[in-house]
């Protein structure tokens, strides 16, 4: 999976914020993405391991010696659950009110680096079963790179496994916490308890297992003093065969019985309990991750849309002024949300964003600013972008430099016009190589009508305000292009490149 689509969004992500810091716990989802950050950024990565009660210190060494043998920089910050008011009373949205605190510590050690961007290693299998943690991740502007680009946990432990980390098979780990029924007060001596309780259990799993593999799913719940034992067949079995042995050690540890369920080992069992009215609203998009946006009084900053969409929300510079698009930009930059485009930018404005941002690239044919790199191409085809005169290159540049921005691989074909139709045929085989064609043209507006003629890829025709009189600003181009008799036109409003260059990238790389 190394060389796929998938990873390879996972590698732009890291790419396109320079540096990163990821949330590492040392799991196997956490390690691949881990891996992949060091590989794209190389010492501008940073490992963030919370230690705490909640996790057990075998974790936290695990995860330092992967640190260790990969060469990464690795920082453990230490986190007092207790502290944080809400938590130990454990109600339902406990897992919010936790992991709010814990990833606000993860993004202070990141700013103390001078890292803005932060990942964790949320997965697209993790969207199914009541999380509120995710909405705290959301509203933190935390990214989940592997679940964005479509990675569950079955391809994740397979590129694990490629790249030989050790914890591709590695059952997943969640928090004590999560042992406590939804009510039951937590404390730091019952914590203790159930980490000894789920050691014990493991060790007898592991006398009873093929050496070299890991334990099975083991999870003792805890409910007023009573041990539920989930795990996997057929270790229920052998716990049972066991039954005497393992409810005298629970009894020594502290617990008034032990119990085995069986129903065996399932994820989120806990919200069984729980009303339907929580898991309906655990439901709804804004729990699921859908992010307010940024108010910032003259603009609501749409923070969510690179999550939604693949790229953050592009600004229109015509109309608003430097401050203005300057506190956009570091609205969007804070949260690592770049590349970031300005259409519609006059110079005099750019030069007032260059001296906020050392990454401002201003492009004045274009009339188009963009704050970070473009992405790498991402395996996709090429488009061609094809322009009836010069006075249409400052539309067709917009297009070009947008879809180049998003990752796409552009070819630029220019002042080929239907005056001079040998000059388009002449490029015909450019034309016919590409996966999406963007014709721009003012005038009569005959450019796409002729090129849809040709090709048998989607053709995006582009009206522009080029023209004499009774071009009427690009109108008589737009009712050419949409009475166009050629099959496979789309064709979006006058002098629009940026929306022409956007929607060929989505063509060209299958909606990503």
């Amino acid at each position: 999976m190394g060389d796929s689509p998938q990873i390879d969004a996972v590698r732009r992500f890291f790419a396109d914020a320079d540096s990163a810091a990821v949330a590492f716990s040392g799991g196997v989802d956490s390690s691949l993405l881990l891996d992949i950050a060091r590989e794209v950024l190389g010492g501008k990565a940073l490992a963030v391991t919370v230690a705490s009660p909640l996790v057990p210190s075998a974790e936290i060494e695990e995860a330092a010696r992967f640190c260790r043998e990969r060469g990464i920089k690795h920082e453990i910050a230490v986190f007092d659950p207790f502290a944080i008011p809400g938590f130990a009373a454990n109600p339902p949205d406990r897992c919010y009110i936790c992991k709010r605190a814990v990833f606000s510590l993860v993004k202070d050690v990141a700013s103390k680096h001078g890292i803005a961007a932060v990942a964790d290693g949320t997965c697209a299998d993790d969207s199914g079963d009541y999380r509120p943690g995710a909405r705290a991740l959301a509203e933190l502007g935390v990214a989940s790179p592997l679940r964005d680009a479509g990675i569950g946990k079955t391809a994740i432990r397979g590129e694990a496994r490629a790249r030989g980390i050790a914890a591709c098979d590695k059952p997943s780990s969640p928090c004590l916490a999560s042992r406590f029924a939804y009510g039951e007060r937590i404390t730091p001596e019952a914590l203790e308890r159930i980490g000894k309780a789920e050691t014990y259990l493991k060790d007898i799993a592991a006398g009873l297992s093929p050496a070299g593999t890991f334990p099975p799913q083991i999870r003792v719940r805890y409910c007023a003093g009573e041990a539920r034992i989930e795990t996997e067949p057929p270790f229920a079995e052998m716990f049972a065969a066991k039954g005497s042995e393992i409810a005298s050690a629970f009894r020594k540890l502290g617990f008034s019985r032990a119990v085995l369920d069986l129903q065996g080992y399932r994820t989120g069992s806990l919200n069984e309990s729980l009303p339907r009215e929580i898991l309906d609203a655990a439901a709804s998009p804004a729990a699921n991750g859908r992010v307010p946006p940024d108010d910032l009084g003259f603009a609501c900053v749409d923070i969510d849309r690179a999550r939604r969409q693949g790229a953050p929300e592009s600004i229109y510079g015509a109309g608003k002024t430097a401050p203005q698009i300057v506190a956009i930009l570091r609205s969007l930059s804070a949260r690592g949300q770049t590349p970031v485009l300005v259409t519609r930018i006059d110079a005099e404005k750019s030069a007032a964003v260059a001296a906020e941002f050392p990454g401002w690239r201003y492009f004045p044919e274009a009339r188009l600013g963009r704050l970070g790199e473009a992405r790498r191409p991402d395996g996709c085809g090429e488009i061609a972008v094809v322009c009836a005169g010069t006075s249409d290159i400052p539309v067709a540049e917009e297009a070009a430099l947008v879809a180049e921005t998003l990752g796409s691989r552009v070819r630029r074909v220019y002042d080929v016009g239907v005056a001079g139709i040998h000059r388009l045929l002449d490029k015909e085989d450019v034309l016919r190589r590409a996966r999406v064609v963007i014709a721009v043209a003012g005038m009569e507006g005959a450019l796409p009508s002729v090129v849809g003629g040709l090709v048998s890829c989607p053709v995006i025709a582009v009206p522009t305000s080029v023209g004499y009189g009774t071009s009427f600003g690009g109108v008589t181009a737009l009712l050419a292009m949409l009475n166009s008799c050629a099959a496979g036109i789309s064709v979006v409003n006058i002098d629009n490149g940026f929306g022409a260059g956007f929607l060929a990238h989505r063509i060209d790389c299958g909606g990503r």
